[in-house]
C-alpha cells in the first residue's frame, strides 16, 4: 500500500517564502481607525502648533511610541525638531504636548501619548553626475548646476516623458519665485539633458511642473522615444502602481526599495501621510501628504528616484531626507497632478 506524501513541508516552505523582514501583519479596524483620526488631529492643529511653538516643529508622523530605544504598544502622534532639550530646561510653555485626546465613535475620548524625534528640516535632493536613459538617470536643466535623479517613465498621447522633481527639472523657475510652470508645446525646446560619462546629453522638453504643499514634481516629455527606457535598474518594467494606505503600512511597516542615480537601498514606508518641513531655493516649505520612508537615508542627487516594491508597483518617487529618513511623494498624487500613465509591461 503506498502511501501518499504529506504536503506539510512543501506548505511550510510556501509560507516561509518571502523574507522574516518582508512579512506584514494585518491592521485591524480599530487600529486603522485609531490612526487615521491621530492624522485629522495633526492637520487640524497644526497652525495651531505652529504659532505656539514658533520655529520648532519640522515635521509630524504617526508610528508607534518609543521609550528607552523599546517599541511599545501604542500608537503616538511624532514631533520632529531640530534638537531634543530636557523638560527641565523649557519652560511650561516650551514644552511640546505630551499628550493628545481623540474623540473615537463607540469609545469615546482616547488619550493618545506623544513623541520626539531629532529629524530637523529635511534638504532636497538636488546635486551637483551619473549615467544611463533608464529610470536611475541623473537629469538637470542644460544649464543647471544641480541635478536629481529620473523617475519611473510616463506616457501620454502616446508620448514619452520623464518625471522627477521640480526643484530638479524646473529649479531656474523657483530662483524666479515660479512654483506652478506650464510650458505650451509650441513654446517647448529641449532644455532638459541626462548627465552621462562627464557630459550632458540633450534628453527632453519641460513642460509642468508645480512646487508646493501636496507636491514636488515635474515632467519633461523625451522628442526621441529611442533616448529612453522604461526599465528599472534591478527590477525590470513595473507591472503598475500601488497607492499605500494606514492598513499597508502601520502593521510592520511596507517593504520598499529606491533607485538613484546616486546611491541605492531599502526601507520600508512607515506612514503613508506624513508632513515635513523642507529647506528649499524658496526658503522653508512644508509638504504634507508624504511617504516616509525608514532605515533608507537618500543622498544629494537622489530626487525623483523611483520607489518601487518587489512586485514591481511603483510606489512614488523621492523628495529629500532628513538624518534618519526620506520623503517620497506617492506615484498617484503625481498621476492625477499631470493626467498622465505609468509606462508598464
Amino acid at each position: 500500500m503506498y502511501r501518499k506524501k504529506s504536503n506539510k513541508k512543501i506548505a511550510t516552505r510556501k509560507r516561509q517564502g518571502k523574507p522574516k523582514w518582508y512579512r506584514r501583519k494585518r491592521l485591524s479596524a480599530k487600529t486603522a481607525d485609531l490612526i487615521a483620526r491621530l492624522q485629522s488631529v495633526v492637520k487640524r492643529n497644526i497652525k495651531r502648533w505652529d504659532e505656539k511653538y514658533p520655529d520648532v516643529i519640522r515635521g509630524f508622523h504617526v508610528a508607534k511610541k518609543i521609550k528607552k530605544g523599546k517599541v511599545k504598544s501604542r500608537y503616538a502622534i511624532v514631533f520632529h525638531v531640530d534638537k531634543k532639550i530636557l523638560d527641565t530646561e523649557l519652560t511650561p510653555k516650551q514644552r511640546l504636548p505630551r499628550k493628545v485626546t481623540v474623540t473615537i465613535p463607540g469609545r469615546g475620548r482616547v488619550t493618545v501619548p506623544t513623541d520626539v524625534i531629532e529629524a530637523g528640516r529635511a534638504r532636497l535632493l538636488a546635486n551637483a553626475e551619473t549615467s544611463s536613459f533608464l529610470p536611475g538617470t541623473a537629469v538637470s536643466e542644460s544649464a543647471g548646476q544641480l541635478f536629481g535623479t529620473m523617475g519611473p517613465l510616463l506616457t501620454k498621447n502616446g508620448e514619452f516623458y520623464i518625471v522627477s522633481n521640480m526643484h530638479v527639472l524646473g529649479a531656474s523657475y523657483l530662483a524666479d519665485g515660479r512654483k506652478s510652470v506650464t510650458i505650451p508645446r509650441q513654446n517647448q525646446q529641449v532644455d532638459i539633458v541626462a548627465r552621462a560619462n562627464a557630459g550632458r546629453i540633450p534628453l527632453a522638453c519641460f513642460e509642468k511642473g508645480i512646487f508646493g504643499q501636496l507636491i514636488d514634481a515635474a515632467i519633461a516629455r523625451v522628442p526621441d522615444p529611442a533616448l529612453v527606457q522604461a526599465v528599472v535598474p534591478g527590477f525590470g518594467i513595473p507591472k503598475g502602481f500601488k497607492t499605500l494606505r494606514s492598513e499597508d503600512v502601520f502593521a510592520g511597516g511596507y517593504p520598499v526599495a529606491m533607485v538613484g542615480s546616486v546611491s541605492e537601498g531599502r526601507g520600508k514606508v512607515t506612514d503613508p501621510d506624513a508632513i515635513k518641513d523642507f529647506d528649499s531655493p524658496i526658503g522653508p516649505i512644508r509638504i504634507f501628504g508624504l511617504l516616509r520612508i525608514d532605515s533608507l537615508v537618500a543622498q544629494d542627487g537622489d530626487s525623483g528616484s523611483t520607489l518601487i516594491d518587489d512586485q514591481r508597483n511603483v510606489i512614488g518617487i523621492i523628495v529629500g531626507a532628513d538624518s534618519v529618513c526620506s520623503y517620497a511623494v506617492s506615484i498617484e498624487t503625481v498621476l492625477l497632478n499631470f493626467g498622465v500613465l505609468l509606462h508598464t509591461i
